[in-house]
This record gives structure tokens, C-alpha cells and sequence, in this order.
């Protein structure tokens, strides 16, 4: 069953790894139903595991597992799983489909015991078993036997079916785990009785020998550490050492593979190694004798320095004149505290490995009486002693009845009456502690509440931060695909006049390539994140040849859809058009709607909607330090409420601690002076009777000491560190906003502003064919002043590049970019690889050119500018009645040097500006997810830590509080209640907990 469970395992990771990334996805979900439902299944008819605990927590997250499991197929098979925030849903309904798992594995586990408990007493019921006899007999005495043959009787098969009280091995181990709750004698008869009439049932089966085996090995521990409870302790272990024995014997004639025959020398060598630990016989405790001296010594030492403790304490409180004296006995009090601390983890051990000797029984139940002031608890350990003592030592006897009768808290009404008093003034000095400690609890609460809520939110910035990034490679590309889808077009209806076919069909492809990228990549990219708004400019549309519109205020995402309508119209009718209806077709409204709006006006549009992806990546940055600052001033403000609250309840329990002492100051010096003698005399009782060694041992009570600052007087320091601690811890995860924030806007706004860099070129490049052109007809005049214009712009957006005037970063500034600042050779993205073949070099647009870094080639491309626009150009006429005359100006004007070196060199600065976007787009998503996976581990680091510093810093210091509360007033009633009746105010202090 475990190799089977195992290999389940392992199918599910496979599963997990290999088969999600196959397209059958709910073949993959249905492959995890299988077998979630196998892992439960096997789980709950087996219950593996000995604890009740874990086995209903296990089956539980199978169960939460299998509805998990169902669940994400449903969304997987209704496309639901798309959404950001399924994975919480997916993480709430396991915590939801947790507690109902839970309480089904308890209903499996108690029906199926029931079922075993019904088949056993069914199988041992008096009247079915004297029916079996019966039916035994009759067989034997049958008359019919007598009138067979010999050789019927010898060949005929009769089958006996044998009543079975298991239907498998393991259900004797299945139903023994009530053990865990029931560690009486009667239960372990009967786990006994079990498993041998398992063995009698399955005798082959080396697995049942071995659970019986491990079930005998903890029994025989249990009874041999606690054999004061039971009263034939040293018989019951030592017939249970038969048993076990036997089990070994029988395990080795059975057929072992090596697992088993492992387990079974494994078993052999715990068998041998824990018989001299056991308690075999009432002189096995000389085994451990020197164990037994240390720590008793340990326990002596401790014992003595604690009644030492109280006795310095009760000469401290004789003499208290002052907040110096004052501050003194806080001190020793802070000592005692620490000593009996040590001094109860030490009896526990003491008490748990040697409570069978009489000696350690009597030495717990007088420190249980005179040192911890609790004589409830030290009745009983007499008791036991007194059940278990065969002869009493009559010397110790008298000694022990004076040390006792000392504490004056045994027997009669009066100490019933006290020891309710006692409880009723502790609870009130202590109320304080309790309340403030529950506002410490209600702290730590808040604390995680909002700790979960702010990572709740810190997330889904991160998430749409991410989102806003991947958008930020493609919408960069927007005025540089614009501008190239105006200028194709423009080409296209020129070359289609003049009848060139080779550029023309050039930029025909490249229509068609932009065209696909519009509608596959950016329109479904900023679809879901487009906006509305409008930039206060305006384009022209128009109706027909005569009738125009400026339409201002129009959003980009609206002129977009207009250009996609009349590409799309443009691609299907460039196939079809007849050359002689050129003239017709260049005056239809699709051309004529780019031409009106080529002088940069579809430019500044998508450059604003590039601004808007700036502001939506910056936006989410700043809403991550505007989180930070939100959970720091709420910290601050929630650190100083806090801590008032927690000053005014540390006020009042040191006002309570205050009051204490004023009660020691009431009580007469005469019974102070008794109640040190009477410890005097216990420490002597305690070290003639059991110490080796005639020397008292000493609290540490020096100057330095006893003059340092007390517990209690360190209490608001302590609590204030905590706080301050959980201010920081809850802080801190948000704050490394600030540690990326400056270069994750630098590298956008850099990003944004370097993709403008193909946009201007290229309108500048058009601009320079329009002004060697003279068409009137079909483009406005001006163009030189907007050439002009845009080369200024172009000439400024590169100096301020360069001198880190967009985000204060430059491409050196990042190292993922610094692979292009050597001859990095052709630089495309993956959609444009294919024009690393397609190039022509000619003597101005050589190789060196085009492999060389960006800067070189802007460096080039200006210098190339500059001299276009100095130098006056020829202006060239079209004539549009003679087609070849109109093709050999068109193929002039291409092939001006400035013009070719331009249609050539504006891929190698789309390219360079493209792949920058996408190595910056990855590296900006890496260093957000890393920050993000950071504050989420820190946020969990920081959870953890403020469990620990509540622990640590406000838990440990409440409980010392508390300890030494109950130090204090086990002291008041240590001393005789006569002294009380001497002053009103003490009276009135012991039974209504107020001086006054």
C-alpha cells in the first residue's frame, strides 16, 4: 500500500510537470481527480499513521485536494481559470473544503471500527459459537456417514468455511489506536487479545507481527516510566518481554524479503538495547544510580538555592524604608524567579525518570509545599506515597511532619478558607497582567489582519504594475507602426501612378506586416486597458474628395479603428485596381484620409497614448510607495495608541506591585523574624537529611545585582522594543518599493522616449520625398517648414537622450543593454528577423553601418539630415498624363542619396529601438517579480517574527510577571495568618485584595 501510495506520488508530479503542457489540459485535470480520489481512498481505509491527529489532517487535505481538483476542472472547462485572482479562490476553498474532509475522515475512522468492533463480537457471540459446535457434532455422528462406502468417505472434499473476525491484517492495527486515549491495564489485555487472533487468522503475513511488536514496545515504555500507577508493573513488563520475544521467534520462520528482515534485526537491537532501562525488578533502579545521583544533586542544589531565595526575600522585606530598599528586594525576587524556574524543570525530570523511589515523592511534595506554596499538590504526591510505602522510616517521618506543619497550609476549615482566599487575591493581582495581555493578543491580531489585507492589495499593484509592462513592449511600437503604416501608403499610391512595381511592393508587405501587427498584437494588447480620453487634438476625415472634417478631441483608440478600416479596404482593393483607373482610385476617400493627416497629426495621438503607459507603470509604482506609506503611518499612529494603553496597564499593575509592599511594610517585624527562622531551619532539615555535602548554597545577592533595575521597573521598555519591533516588521515588506521605484521609471520613461527615435526619422524621411516632390494636388504645402520642425525635434529628443534627461538613465546605465554598445551587428526582434536577409548594401549603406551601435548610426543618420536640409535639393514635377515619364521622376527621387540611406538605415533604428523595448519590457517583469517574491518572503519572515517577538518579548515578560506575582503572594501566606489580624489594612488587603 505505501509503494502503491508513493507511486501515486509520483504520478502526480509527473502529471503536474509533463502533462500541462500537453493541449489535452483536462486530460490533465481529470488524471488529478483519479488520483486524488485513490490517495483518499487508500488513506482512509488504511489510517496509517498512529496518531488520530494527523490521520484525520491528512485525510482532510486529500479530501480538500479532490474538491480542489473538481473545482479547477470546472474552471479550466468554463474558461474561468483566466482570471487574476483564481489562485485565492482556489487557496480559500481548500481552507473551506479542509474542515468538512476533517470530519468525514472522523466518521470513516468511527464507522469502520464499529464495523470491526460489530464482526468480532458477532464471530465471539455465545449463541453463534454453540450453533458451530452444534453443527461440528452433527457432522461427526451423521448416520448417513455409516451407510457409506470406504472410498466414498476417503474422496469426498467437504469445505469448511472458518469465521474470520478481520477481513485483512491491518484492521487489528486499525482498531487498536484507541490506545492513545486509553492507557488503562484492561486496554492493553485487549490490544493483546487483538492482535493474536489476527495472528491466528493471517500467520503468514510478517506485517501484523510487526505492528503487534511496535504496539508492545510502546506499552512496555509506558508502564515502565509511569509503574507507580500500576500495581504489578514488574510482572506486566515482563510477560509483555515474553510475548515480544516469541514475536521475534515467529517473525524469523516466515519468508522475509530485505526490507523485512532489516526491520526484524532492527527490532532484535531496540528489544536488547531497552531491557537495561526498564524496571525488570525492584533492584533495576541501581542500573541507573549514577544518573539517579546527578540529578538529584541538581535537584537538591536548586531546592536549597530556592528556600535560600525566600529567606533573602524575607530579610529584604523587614527593612523597607525606601524605594532604594524597594528596588533591592525586586531584585532578589528576580533571582528567585530565575532559580525556580530551573528548579521545576529539573523535579520534572526527577520526577518523570525516578518517581517510583519513595525519596522523590517526598522531596517534590515539600518543595510543591514549602517553596511553590501549593499544598493541594503536595496532598497528592503523599498519597501516592502513602498507597505505594511498605515501612515508613519513623526518623525522616517526624521530620518531615515538622518541615511540612512549617508552611501552617494543611488540614482544616481555616486552610480550606485560606487557600481560597489565596485564589481570590491572586486573581485580582494578576487582572491587570491578563488584560494586558489580551490587548497585546488583540495587537498581534490587527497586526496580521492588516499584514494580510496590505499584501492582499501589494500583489495586485504587482500584478497590474506586470500587466501594464507587457503592454509597454508593444504600445512603444505604436507612432513608429503609424508613421510607417502613412508613409507605405503614401509610397503605395505613388508608385501605383508612376507603375514602379519593386519598392512599390515593397512597401506593400510591409503594409500588410504592420497591418497583421495592429490587429494581432497591439488592438488586443491595449483593448482591455484602452482609454477614452481625449488629448486635445485633432485629425481629419473626410467624405469624399470635396468634403473634409476636422473632428478634434478625438481618442486615439478611435482613430485606430477608423485607419484599421481603411488599411483593410486599401490591401483588398491594391490586387484589383486596373492602371488606368490610378487617377480615380488615388482621389477615393481611404487615400485621401492619410494624406490630410500625414503632416503629424496621427503622431502627437499615439505618442500621448505611449504617455499612457508611462502613467499607468508609474501610477502602479507610486501606489506601491503610497501603500508603504500608508502602512507606516498606520503603524506609527497604531505604535502610539498602543502604547498608551499598554502604559496605563503597566501602571496599574505596578500601582498593584506597589501595593504588595506596602502590605510587607505592615507586617510585624516578630512574625517576618519567625518566618525567616522556619526556612533557616528547612534548608538545615533538607541538607542533613539528603545532601552529601554540609554547606548551604547561595543566591548570587551582590551590589551589582541587587542595585540594577528591577523586572518589573524594565516592563515598559521591554514592551516598548516590542513594539517598535512590530512596527518595523510590519513596515518593512512595503518599503523595498523604494530600492527599484526610481530605476523602473527611469527605464520607462528612457524606453518610451528611444522608441520615438524610428517614429521622427521615419516622418522626417517622408517629409524629405514630399519636399522633392512637387504635388500639389495630393499633399498640402509647407512641407519644408515641417521638416524643418520635426528635425529640430529629432535633433533635441536625441541630445536630451544622451545627456539623461528621460528618467536620469542612459542605455549604459543597464546591463542588460549593454550588449549593444559593440558592433552588435543586425538588431531585430523576432518579428522582424527576416529583414537581416533582405538588406542591400551600397556605398553609403554599407555593413559597418548597419552592425554598428545605435548612437553611431543616429550619429550618421543627423549628419546625413543636417547636410539634406543645408544643401538646397531639386524639386521634381509630376506629370500625371505620362506614366513613364512620372515612373523615372518617382525612381530619381528614390534613389537621392539621403532618401535611399534613409529607406534603408530606418529598419536598423526601428530594430535597435524594438529590441530595447523587449530586453528592457523582460528585465523590468524579472526585477518586479524578484521584489515581489522578496516582500512576499519577507512578509512571511516577518509574520513568523512577530510570533516570535510576541513570544519573546511581551509573552516571556507577561508570564515572569506572573510568576512573580504569585511569588509574592505565595510569600503573604506563607507567613501565619495571626499576622494579618494585627493591622485592619493587611485584613482588609488579604480578603478584598485593597489596602484601603
Amino acid at each position: 500500500m505505501k509503494i502503491f501510495h508513493k507511486s501515486l506520488i509520483l504520478l502526480e508530479i509527473i502529471n503536474s510537470k509533463v502533462i500541462l503542457f500537453y493541449p489535452l489540459k483536462l486530460l490533465s485535470y481529470i488524471i488529478t481527480i483519479v488520483i486524488a480520489v485513490l490517495l483518499w481512498y487508500y488513506h482512509t481505509k488504511a489510517q496509517p499513521y498512529f496518531s488520530l491527529l494527523i490521520n484525520n489532517f491528512n485525510g482532510a487535505m486529500y479530501f480538500s485536494f479532490i474538491c480542489v481538483s473538481i473545482e479547477s476542472f470546472i474552471f479550466e472547462y468554463t474558461n474561468l481559470n483566466k482570471w487574476d485572482s483564481v489562485f485565492i479562490i482556489y487557496f480559500i476553498s481548500a481552507i473551506i473544503f479542509y474542515i468538512p474532509g476533517y470530519f468525514i475522515n472522523k466518521l470513516i475512522y468511527k464507522h469502520k471500527c464499529n464495523k470491526i468492533i460489530t464482526k468480532i463480537e458477532k464471530v465471539f457471540n455465545k449463541q453463534n459459537i454453540i450453533d458451530r459446535l452444534r453443527e461440528e457434532l452433527d457432522e461427526r455422528y451423521n448416520e448417513d456417514n455409516l451407510n457409506k462406502s470406504l472410498d466414498t468417505i476417503v474422496y469426498e472434499k467437504k469445505i469448511y468455511k472458518k469465521e474470520k473476525c478481520f477481513r485483512s491484517y491491518e484492521e487489528a492495527t486499525y482498531l487498536s489506536k484507541f490506545i492513545l486515549y486509553n492507557r488503562t491495564k484492561e486496554s492493553f489485555t485487549l490490544i493483546i487479545s487483538l492482535f493474536k487472533q489476527c495472528i491466528n487468522e493471517y500467520r503468514r503475513a510478517p506485517y501484523v507481527y510487526i505492528d503487534f511488536w511496535l504496539y508492545l514496545h510502546s506499552i512496555r515504555c509506558f508502564i515502565s516510566k509511569n509503574n507507580i500507577f500500576y500495581e504489578d508493573a514488574i510482572s506486566e513488563i515482563n510477560y509483555i518481554n515474553k510475548i515480544m520475544d516469541r514475536i521475534l521467534y515467529n517473525l524469523t520462520n516466515l519468508e522475509l524479503n530485505l526490507k523485512l528482515k532489516y526491520l526484524v534485526y532492527f527490532m532484535s537491537f531496540c528489544n536488547e538495547m531497552d531491557k537495561p532501562q526498564l524496571i525488570t525488578s525492584k533492584d533495576s533502579v541501581n542500573a541507573n544510580n549514577f544518573e539517579l545521583k546527578l540529578i538529584k544533586n541538581q535537584v537538591l542544589d536548586y531546592h536549597i538555592k530556592s528556600l535560600h531565595g525566600i529567606q533573602n526575600f524575607g530579610n529584604a522585606i523587614k527593612n523597607l524604608n525606601g524605594q532604594i530598599e524597594i528596588n533591592s528586594a525586586q531584585n532578589i525576587y528576580d533571582e528567585s524567579i530565575k532559580v525556580l524556574i530551573l528548579a521545576e524543570k529539573s523535579y520534572a525530570l526527577y520526577v518523570n525518570k525516578f518517581g517510583y523511589l519513595r525519596e522523590t515523592l517526598q522531596l517534590y511534595s515539600l518543595f510543591l509545599n514549602n517553596v511553590m506554596g501549593n499544598p493541594e499538590q503536595s496532598d497528592e504526591f503523599l498519597n501516592i506515597l502513602s498507597n505505594n510505602e511498605v515501612e515508613a522510616n519513623d526518623k525522616k517521618g517526624k521530620k518531615y511532619e515538622k518541615s511540612e506543619g512549617i508552611s501552617s497550609l494543611k488540614g482544616g476549615d481555616s486552610s480550606k478558607r485560606k487557600r481560597i482566599l489565596k485564589k481570590n487575591l491572586l486573581s485580582k493581582c494578576q487582572k491587570p497582567l491578563y488584560n494586558f495581555y489580551k490587548k497585546g493578543q488583540y495587537l498581534l491580531l490587527l497586526a496580521m489582519i492588516l499584514g494580510i489585507i496590505f499584501n492582499f492589495i501589494n500583489v495586485n499593484i504587482y500584478s497590474t504594475i506586470e500587466s501594464h509592462l507587457e503592454t509597454m513592449y508593444i504600445g512603444y511600437q505604436a507612432p513608429y507602426i503609424i508613421s510607417r503604416v502613412k508613409s507605405d501608403i503614401r509610397y503605395i499610391s505613388v508608385g501605383m501612378a508612376a507603375n514602379e512595381t519593386k519598392f512599390t511592393s515593397e512597401c506593400v508587405e510591409d503594409l500588410k506586416n504592420n497591418f497583421k501587427f495592429l490587429k494581432n498584437s497591439y488592438i488586443p494588447s491595449i483593448y482591455d486597458r484602452h482609454s477614452l480620453d481625449k488629448f486635445n487634438l485633432y485629425t481629419v476625415d473626410c467624405y469624399s474628395k470635396y468634403t473634409i472634417e476636422e473632428t478634434y478631441d478625438q481618442n486615439y483608440f478611435q482613430n485606430l479603428m477608423r485607419i484599421m478600416k481603411y488599411i483593410t479596404k486599401i490591401l483588398d482593393k491594391y490586387d484589383k485596381i486596373s492602371l488606368s483607373d490610378i487617377k480615380n482610385y488615388l482621389d477615393e476617400r481611404m487615400f485621401i484620409f492619410f494624406r490630410l493627416n500625414a503632416n503629424g497629426k496621427f503622431g502627437e495621438l499615439f505618442i500621448k497614448s505611449t504617455d499612457l503607459i508611462v502613467s499607468y507603470v508609474t501610477g502602479g509604482v507610486n501606489n506601491l510607495i503610497k501603500l508603504a506609506i500608508i502602512s507606516s503611518i498606520i503603524t506609527i499612529i497604531s505604535f502610539i495608541l498602543a502604547f498608551m494603553i499598554s502604559n496605563a496597564s503597566i501602571n496599574d499593575y505596578q500601582k498593584q506591585i506597589s501595593e504588595i509592599f506596602e502590605v510587607f511594610k505592615l507586617i510585624p517585624k516578630d512574625y517576618l523574624n519567625k518566618f525567616i527562622e522556619n526556612y533557616g531551619e528547612q534548608i538545615d532539615e533538607i541538607i542533613e537529611d539528603y545532601s552529601s555535602n554540609d554547606t548551604t548554597q547561595h543566591i548570587d545577592m551582590s551590589d551589582e545585582k541587587t542595585n540594577k533595575k528591577s523586572s518589573t521597573g524594565k516592563l515598559k521598555k521591554y514592551i516598548f522594543i516590542y513594539f517598535g519591533i512590530v512596527t518595523i516588521l510590519f513596515t518593512l515588506p512595503y518599503l523595498f518599493v523604494f530600492i527599484f521605484q526610481s530605476k523602473m521609471k527611469g527605464m520607462v520613461i528612457y524606453l518610451k522616449h528611444s522608441s520615438l527615435r524610428p517614429y521622427y526619422a521615419n516622418t522626417i524621411g517622408l517629409l524629405a520625398f514630399e519636399s522633392l516632390i512637387k504635388d500639389n494636388i495630393y499633399f498640402n504645402k509647407g512641407t519644408h517648414g515641417l521638416l524643418n520642425d520635426y528635425s529640430t525635434t529629432f535633433h533635441t529628443l536625441e541630445k536630451n537622450i544622451k545627456a539623461r534627461k528621460y528618467g536620469g538613465v542612459y542605455i549604459t546605465d543597464f546591463d542588460i543593454l549593454k550588449q549593444f554598445l559593440n558592433a552588435p551587428g543586425c538588431v531585430r526582434s523576432e518579428r522582424l528577423r527576416y529583414q537581416c536577409d533582405q538588406r542591400e548594401f551600397d556605398e553609403n549603406y554599407n555593413e559597418e553601418v548597419a552592425g554598428s551601435t545605435l548612437n553611431f548610426i543616429m550619429t550618421e543618420y543627423n549628419n546625413r539630415l543636417n547636410e539634406f536640409i543645408n544643401n538646397e535639393q531639386q524639386q521634381y514635377e509630376i506629370d500625371y498624363t505620362n506614366r513613364e515619364n512620372f515612373r523615372k521622376t518617382y525612381e530619381t527621387i528614390l534613389s537621392q542619396p539621403f532618401l535611399a540611406f534613409h529607406n534603408k538605415i530606418i529598419h536598423d533604428i526601428a530594430g535597435h529601438a524594438m529590441i530595447y523595448n523587449e530586453l528592457g519590457k523582460e528585465f523590468l517583469i524579472n526585477n518586479l517579480f524578484k521584489y515581489e517574491r522578496i516582500t512576499f518572503y519577507v512578509h512571511i519572515g516577518s509574520s513568523i517574527l512577530l510570533f516570535l517577538s510576541f513570544n519573546i518579548l511581551f509573552l516571556r515578560q507577561i508570564r515572569n510577571q506572573l510568576r512573580i506575582v504569585d511569588f509574592l503572594i505565595n510569600i503573604l501566606f506563607l507567613i501565619p495568618m495571626e499576622a494579618y489580624q494585627s493591622s485592619s489594612n493587611l485584613k482588609n488587603f488579604i480578603e478584598h485584595g485593597k489596602l484601603n
